[in-house]
C-alpha cells in the first residue's frame, strides 16, 4: 500500500516550504520506506511505500511524457497501456484490483483521480486558493493551513446513526473523498465526474447448482491468489469460523510458509477458538501463533496504540488487532488476510423466499419451505423474517431503509434517507438493492480502509479476500437461497469447500459470540467509557433524537452506545493534530 500526496496550483506557483514541508513530513510518518518526490511548474508530488515488496508508485507516461501517474495499487502486473491517453483510469481499474490512482497532465495540469470499485483504497482532496492538494488520507491534508478542521454535518449525523455517509464526505467540511468506482476530472475551469457501477451477472440463469458452486469457487481461489502476489510472507488472522478457515486453507495451497494469528480467550472457554485453531494450522501445514487477549481493552492507551486520525471509525476490538499486527510483523509477514466481508457478501439470505418467487425457483422453494417445516415445524416456518417478508412487503410494511434512521432528528434524518433512496435507485437491476448499498456504498469502502493505518503502522497491508470485485458481483447477483439451504448459512461458501476444510469446520455454524468478553472489557473501563461519552455529548444532542434512543435496546443499544464512545474518544486524541 502506497502513499500518495499532491500539491497542484493552476497558477504555477511552488508551495510555502513550511507547508510542504509539514504536508510531507505528515505523509512519510505512515511509511518506514524513502519516498519519492517530483515537481515541475504548478506542481509537487510525493509518494512512498508501505511495504518493501511494493512496485514502483510514482511513474511517467509512455510516449512524450506528458503524464505523471502516482499509482496505490494491490500488488500485481503493472498497467501496460499507461500513456498520453484520456483513457487511463479504464486501463488502472480495468482487471478489478484494489486500485486509487492521480494522472496529471504535465502541459495543462488537468488532473484525473480515480478509484476501484470496492473502495478499497483511499484518495481524498481539498481545495485550497488556486489550486487543490490530494492525498491518502485525511490526516495529511489536514497539514495545510488553508484546509479547515470544521466537521462535516452530514458525515457525522450518519456515523452516530450507524447509516452510510454520502459517497463524498468524509469527517471534516472542506476533505471530501474520491467514491468508489468513480473518475473525478478537475482542471482551473470545474471538474467532472464519471461513475461507474456493477451490473448483474445474469450467466448464473442458465447453469445448475453444482456450476454455480464451481464458479463460486474458481473466484475465491483467484481473489486468494491475487491477495498473495507480492508478498514475501502472507499472514492470516485465523479463527475457527468458516470465513478466515476457508481463506486460510486456500492460502496454504499457494503459500505453506504462511503464518497464521489467532487472538485466545482463555478467561472464556465457551467461546475460545484458539485450540481449533490451533489443529486447523496444523492439518493445514501452516504456522501458528496465538496470545491471549481477554485482558487487552477497548480503549487502549493511545501512546501505544495511536488512534487513526482520518476518521472515528474505530474496531471494538483494536487492541486485539494491533497484538495480531506485531506478531505478523515480528515474523516476517507483510500481507496480512482475513476473512473479514464474508458476513456482509452472504447477508442476504433473509430475502431466500422473495427471490425464489421473483426468478420462479418453485422447485427450491417447494423443497427448502418443506425441509424446514420438517426440521422446525409450520408454526416456525410462518413466523420466518423470510417467509413473512414478501407479504409484508405486498403490504407495504417493510421499510426500505434501515430503522435507525429514527435514531435521528428530523431535519438530519429527511436529509440521509433521501440520499438512500437515490443510492439504492442504482442497484434496483440486482436481487437485492438494499445489500448492494451496504456492500458498495461509502460505507463498506470506508470499512475497507478502516484497519490499513493500523496494519501500515506496523509495515503491513491488509487484504479482505473476499472483497474482491468479481465474487462480489456474482453474489451480489445470485438469488439469496445460495445463501441460506438445508438450514445453513453461508450454503455456497460451505458447498465450494467440501473436500478443502474438515468436514467438522465445513459445517461448523457460528457460534463464538464475543459480546459478553467485550462487555467485561469494557466494564473494566468504565472510567473512560463515561469521558469518551461525554465527549460526544454535545453531537448526540445535535443529531441524535433522544426519545428514540432511549426506547432502543439489546444489539441496538451496545451499537449506539459503542458509536457514540468511539466518537468521543476520536476527539479526545485528535484536537492537537494540526499543531503537529
Amino acid at each position: 500500500m502506497a502513499t500518495l500526496l499532491l500539491w497542484l496550483s493552476w497558477r504555477e506557483t511552488e508551495p510555502p516550504a513550511d507547508t510542504w514541508r509539514r504536508l510531507r513530513a505528515r505523509a512519510s510518518a505512515g511509511s518506514r520506506h524513502a519516498g519519492t518526490e517530483k515537481s515541475g511548474p504548478g506542481f509537487r508530488a510525493y509518494t512512498a511505500s508501505t511495504r518493501a515488496q511494493e512496485s514502483p508508485s510514482l511513474l511517467q507516461g509512455a510516449g512524450d511524457g506528458h503524464w505523471l501517474f502516482m499509482l496505490d495499487r494491490e500488488a500485481g502486473p503493472a498497467p501496460t497501456s499507461l500513456g498520453d491517453s484520456h483513457q487511463w483510469p479504464e486501463a488502472v481499474l480495468m482487471d478489478g484490483s484494489a486500485t486509487s490512482a492521480i494522472g496529471l497532465h504535465l502541459p495543462t495540469l488537468r488532473v484525473s483521480l480515480c478509484r476501484d470499485l470496492m473502495g478499497q483504497r483511499r484518495l481524498v482532496y481539498a481545495r485550497i486558493p488556486g489550486g487543490l492538494v490530494v492525498a491518502s488520507g485525511e490526516h495529511i491534508l489536514r497539514a495545510h493551513p488553508a484546509i479547515s478542521d470544521e466537521l462535516d454535518d452530514g458525515y457525522l449525523a450518519a456515523f452516530l446513526a450507524g447509516l452510510s455517509p454520502a459517497p463524498t464526505e468524509t469527517v471534516y467540511r472542506d476533505i471530501h473523498q474520491i467514491p468508489a468506482g468513480a473518475q473525478l476530472h478537475l482542471d482551473a475551469t470545474g471538474e467532472r465526474q464519471v461513475q461507474t457501477r456493477l451490473e448483474p451477472d445474469h450467466a448464473w440463469r442458465g447453469m445448475s447448482d453444482e456450476q454455480i458452486v464451481d464458479r463460486f469457487g474458481q473466484l475465491l481461489h483467484s481473489s486468494v491468489e491475487r491477495a498473495c502476489r507480492g508478498a514475501a510472507r502472507i499472514g492470516i488472522s485465523l479463527s475457527a469460523g468458516l470465513d478466515s478457515s476457508s481463506i486460510a486453507a486456500l492460502v496454504s495451497r499457494e503459500r505453506p510458509d504462511s503464518l497464521a494469528v489467532t487472538q485466545g480467550l482463555p478467561g472464556y472457554p465457551d467461546i475460545d477458538e484458539s485450540t481449533m485453531a490451533a489443529e486447523l494450522a496444523r492439518f493445514l501445514g501452516i504456522s501458528h501463533h496465538h496470545f491471549a487477549a481477554d485482558q487487552l481493552l477497548p480503549f487502549a492507551d493511545a501512546e501505544l496504540h495511536p488512534v487513526c486520525p482520518d476518521h472515528p471509525a474505530q474496531s471494538p476490538f483494536r487492541a486485539w488487532k494491533e497484538m495480531s499486527y506485531r506478531a505478523m510483523a515480528t515474523a516476517g509477514v507483510d500481507v496480512c488476510l482475513n476473512g473479514g466481508f464474508a458476513d456482509d457478501l452472504f447477508a442476504g439470505d433473509v430475502e431466500w423466499v422473495a427471490n425464489a418467487i421473483r426468478f420462479r425457483r418453485w422447485r427450491v422453494l417447494r423443497e427448502q419451505l418443506t425441509d424446514f417445516a420438517s426440521r422446525a415445524g409450520l408454526s416456525a416456518l410462518m413466523q420466518d423474517t423470510a417467509v413473512r417478508r414478501p407479504l409484508s412487503r405486498l403490504l407495504g410494511r417493510v421499510r426500505q431503509h434501515s430503522d435507525r434512521l429514527n435514531w435521528l432528528r428530523p431535519p438530519y434524518r429527511r436529509r440521509i434517507e433521501e440520499r438512500l433512496d437515490q443510492e439504492a435507485d442504482h442497484y434496483r437491476s440486482f436481487p437485492r438493492p438494499q445489500q448492494c448499498m451496504r456492500l458498495l456504498g461509502a460505507a463498506a469502502a470506508f470499512d475497507a480502509n478502516a484497519e490499513q493505518w493500523y496494519a501500515g503502522r506496523h509495515g503491513l497491508e491488509q487484504r479482505q479476500p473476499f472483497r474482491d470485485q468479481q465474487l462480489t458481483r456474482w453474489c451480489l447477483s445470485l438469488p439469496a437461497d445460495f445463501f441460506m439451504r438445508d438450514g445453513q448459512r453461508k450454503w455456497l461458501l460451505r458447498e465450494a469447500m467440501r473436500g478443502i476444510l474438515p468436514e467438522v469446520l465445513r459445517n461448523r455454524s457460528k457460534s463464538s459470540d464475543l459480546t459478553p468478553a467485550f462487555n467485561a472489557l469494557v466494564a473494566a473501563q468504565k472510567y473512560t467509557l463515561d469521558l469518551s461519552l461525554a465527549a460526544s455529548s454535545a453531537h448526540r444532542q445535535r443529531y441524535l433524537e433522544q426519545t428514540a434512543i432511549d426506547k432502543i435496546s439489546g444489539a441496538d443499544l451496545a451499537t449506539a452506545s459503542w458509536l457514540a464512545a468511539s466518537l468521543g474518544y476520536w476527539f479526545r486524541f485528535i484536537t492537537d493534530l494540526k499543531a503537529q
